[in-house]
C-alpha cells in the first residue's frame, strides 16, 4: 500500500535497519528527529540513546550508545518483511521517547521518521501539518496513515483528499474526490475506507496507485454523512437515518440487516466480528448482529441525545456527552455493562468539565486536555493523561502500540484546524 502512495526518498539517516544476510535487500531509513523536524540533539541535552527492535517472532535487538558526537547506529534484523516495532528512549536532564507504529520495513518505501518528545508531554508535529483545515471532514485512520477527506470550507464543499502519514510523518495531498461536502467514515482493511459524504458514499482504497475510487450504492435508506460507522475487526457497520444498518466487510462483501429505531448520529461500540451495541434515539440501545436475527432491545429512559460517544474499558461502555434537542450539551452519562451476554444500563459519574467530543477506547478528548478512563469496582475513573497545546474539539484520536498518541485536526475558537499533536507516554509500553 505504501509504495503505491509515496515515492521512495533519500535522506540523510541518524539510525539505519539493515539486513544484511542478503546484501542486495534495501535498506530502511530510521531518522529520529523533535517535532519540529530537527535533530532532537540540538534542541536537548542527552546522554545516551537506547533503540529497542523487535520483530514478530524474532529475538529483541537493543543497542545503547553514550552521546558524544554524530549518532549513527546500524542495527542488522533478520527480515524485511516481518512486522516490526522500534522504541527509541534519548536519556538525559529529561527523558525523551519516541516510537513509530509497527510497520513491514519492505513496505516503509525506506524510510521512517520517529518523533521522539518529552516524556509525559505533548508538541505540535510541524511537518504533518494538513495542507487544509476543513469543518466536518472525515478523518480516518486506515493502517499508518489518516485519511482526511471532503467537508466543508469558505468556498462550500469540499472534494479534498489529504493524507498524514504516521510512519514517515508529513503529510500531503491526494487527487480530489468526485463527491464531497459533510463526511464521516470508517476503514475496512489495511488499505481500504468507507467513505460518507453529502454527495454520495465510495471506498476509498490507498493501496491504488490510480484508480482509488469504488461507488458505494448499497447504503441502507437514509443513511447519509450523519450517520455513524462503528469499525469492528472484519470491516465497518453504519447505522443511523433509517431503519437499517449496512454492513461492509473487509472484502466488500455488503449486508443490510433491519434494526428497531430510527437513529441521528448514533454511538456505537463492536464486540467481536459481527455484534453491535448503539445508542442514541429509540430504543436507548440495542444488539445488532449481521444476520439481522435475535435483535436484542436495550431499555432505558434517556430522552434526546444526539452525537453521544461511547468510551471504553473492556467490555465496560461510557456513554457520554452528546447534545439534547435544543442543541446543549449533556452531562449526565450512563453505563452499558454485560455485553454481549446480558446488557444492563446503571448510573455513572456526571462528566465535569469541558464537554468529550472525541474517545478511542478508553482515550476522551475533551478541550484541551485527554483523559484515560477505567472501570473498576462499579465505578468509573478518568485520569488526565496529557494537557494539549490547543483545544481540539473533535480532533482524531490515534493511539500507537507504544503508547503514543496522536491527535489529528480539530477545532477551537477560531475553527477547524489542519495541524497534529503528538503526546508521549510517562512510559513506552515494552516490547
Amino acid at each position: 500500500m505504501r509504495a503505491a502512495l509515496i515515492p521512495l526518498l533519500s535522506t540523510l539517516l541518524s539510525v539505519t535497519l539493515a539486513c544484511d544476510d542478503d546484501p542486495s535487500s534495501p535498506t530502511v531509513s530510521v531518522r529520529i528527529v523533535s517535532p519540529s523536524g530537527g535533530d532532537p540533539l540540538s534542541e536537548a541535552t542527552f546522554s545516551s540513546v537506547r533503540v529497542d527492535v523487535l520483530q514478530d517472532g524474532r529475538p529483541l535487538t537493543s543497542v545503547s550508545e553514550a552521546l558524544d558526537g554524530e549518532v549513527d547506529i546500524p542495527i542488522e534484523i533478520n527480515s524485511l518483511f516481518l512486522e516490526t516495532r522500534v522504541r527509541v528512549t534519548l536519556e538525559g536532564s529529561q527523558t525523551w521517547v519516541g516510537a513509530p507504529p509497527r510497520f513491514v520495513p519492505i513496505s516503509s518505501a525506506g524510510l521512517v521518521r520517529i518523533v521522539v518528545g518529552p516524556a509525559g508531554e505533548c508538541a505540535i508535529v510541524e511537518d504533518a501539518e494538513l495542507p487544509s483545515a476543513r469543518d466536518q471532514a472525515a478523518a480516518i485512520r486506515v493502517d499508518t496513515f489518516v485519511l482526511s477527506a471532503a467537508g466543508e470550507e469558505a468556498g462550500g464543499r469540499s472534494r479534498a483528499a489529504e493524507f498524514v502519514d504516521l510512519l514517515r510523518f508529513f503529510s500531503g495531498e491526494l487527487p480530489d474526490l468526485t463527491v464531497g461536502g459533510a463526511a464521516t467514515g470508517a476503514s475496512i482493511g489495511d488499505a481500504k475506507a468507507l467513505l460518507i459524504t453529502a454527495e454520495g458514499t465510495l471506498i476509498y482504497d490507498l493501496g491504488e496507485a490510480e484508480m482509488r475510487e469504488t461507488p458505494f450504492t448499497r447504503l441502507h435508506a437514509g443513511g447519509d454523512e450523519t450517520s455513524t460507522a462503528i469499525e469492528r475487526p472484519n470491516g465497518t457497520t453504519v447505522v443511523g437515518g433509517g431503519t437499517e444498518a449496512t454492513w461492509v466487510w473487509d472484502n466488500e462483501r455488503q449486508y443490510t440487516s433491519a434494526v428497531m429505531g430510527m437513529r441521528t448520529r448514533p454511538a456505537g461500540a463492536a464486540f467481536g466480528a459481527e455484534v453491535l451495541v448503539v445508542a442514541g434515539g429509540e430504543p436507548f440501545a440495542e444488539l445488532l448482529d449481521p444476520n439481522g436475527e435475535d435483535i436484542v432491545v436495550i431499555e432505558h429512559e434517556d430522552g434526546e441525545r444526539f452525537g453521544a460517544l461511547i468510551a471504553r474499558d473492556d467490555d465496560a461502555l461510557w456513554l457520554l456527552g452528546g447534545t439534547d434537542g435544543s442543541g446543549a450539551s449533556r452531562s449526565d452519562t450512563w453505563s452499558i455493562l454485560g455485553c454481549p451476554d446480558a446488557c444492563a444500563v446503571v448510573d455513572a459519574p456526571a462528566w465535569e468539565g469541558a464537554a468529550p467530543t472525541a474517545v478511542l477506547g478508553d482515550l476522551v478528548l475533551a478541550g484541551d486536555s485527554i483523559y484515560r478512563v477505567s472501570f473498576g469496582a462499579g465505578v468509573w475513573q478518568r485520569q488526565l493523561a496529557w494537557t494539549l497545546g490547543a483545544r481540539r474539539d473533535g480532533g482524531l484520536l490515534v493511539e500507537l502500540e507504544s503508547g503514543v498518541v496522536v491527535v489529528v485536526g480539530g477545532s477551537d475558537a477560531g475553527g477547524a484546524r489542519a495541524d497534529v499533536e503528538m503526546c508521549w507516554p510517562d512510559e513506552l509500553r515494552p516490547l
